[in-house]
């Protein structure tokens, strides 16, 4: 009701997790990832112990990840279990939006998210599947409950318009063009991915590649996700916050 409490406590312990959910916090160098976590990381903690001097350091870490779907401006959610599936059984690939493949899909993830950040000029891969590819990821993503059939079908429909971005075409160029990737370099892409399939090899030596089907095909835009922040405060073994002289602030603790 506005009335203030005064609570006098021989030591305090800080414990009010990280700042994923507070966007005054987050870089601008990490304008194209999302934020994938629980809605409470708001770095209130951050914020108290910064107005009594307590200096903070690495606020520009995040721990960054891999294939994210951005489903509101900034904000999205993991697709792990089904990248995991596609790319270990089916002949999927992701490319930037140049329509060229960049990382092992399957590789380690911080590769593919840098590579996701760094190496397309829109910062995101786009995951390419022909009809046997989409019928495995769709079903992953609704047996995950990330999206129901509706929801996927509604997106196609929408072709590219739209946050969450899936398109489908009978062409490879169809379905480029839908969702602005250079269509002709991902015909290319594909020509070649299916040769070196034939040949026994794989340019980014990916450990399951197959072949490329017939359309209709299928794209979806990806992103680099986040749930974790990095940056705080320093402490001593013992946990006791430093202040700027890096001398423990009396009383005050954080863990977390």
């Amino acid at each position: 009701k506005g009335q203030q409490v005064t609570i006098l406590a021989q030591a305090v312990l800080l414990a009010t997790g990280g700042y994923g959910n507070n966007a005054d916090l987050i870089p601008d160098s990490m304008g194209d990832v999302i934020y994938y976590g629980p809605v409470c990381p708001t770095g209130d903690g951050h914020m108290m112990v910064k107005e009594i001097g307590v200096p903070l350091f690495n606020m520009d870490k995040l721990a960054i990840k891999h294939f994210g779907i951005e489903t509101a401006p900034g904000y999205g959610i993991h697709i792990h279990w089904a990248v995991a599936k596609i790319f270990s059984s089916t002949s999927a690939i992701a490319v930037n939006k140049e329509g060229k493949r960049v990382v092992n899909e399957g590789g380690d993830e911080m590769d593919i998210a840098l590579a996701s950040m760094h190496k397309s000029s829109d910062g995101r891969l786009y995951i390419v599947m022909d009809q046997a590819a989409y019928d495995v990821y769709s079903d992953v993503l609704i047996n995950y409950k990330a999206f129901t059939r509706e929801q996927l079908d509604a997106m196609i429909a929408a072709n590219g318009e739209g946050i969450t971005k899936l398109v489908k075409n009978d062409s490879l160029a169809g379905a480029a063009e839908a969702i602005g990737v250079d269509a002709k370099a991902l015909e290319q892409t594909v020509k070649d991915y299916n040769a070196d399939v034939a040949a026994g090899k794989d340019e980014f030596k990916r450990s399951f590649v197959a072949e490329f089907g017939e359309g209709p095909y299928y794209i979806m835009q990806t992103v680099p996700r986040f749930a974790t922040s990095l940056g705080g405060v320093n402490v001593t073994d013992n946990l006791e916050v430093l202040d700027v002289n890096e001398q423990p602030v009396p009383g005050l603790f954080a863990a977390g």
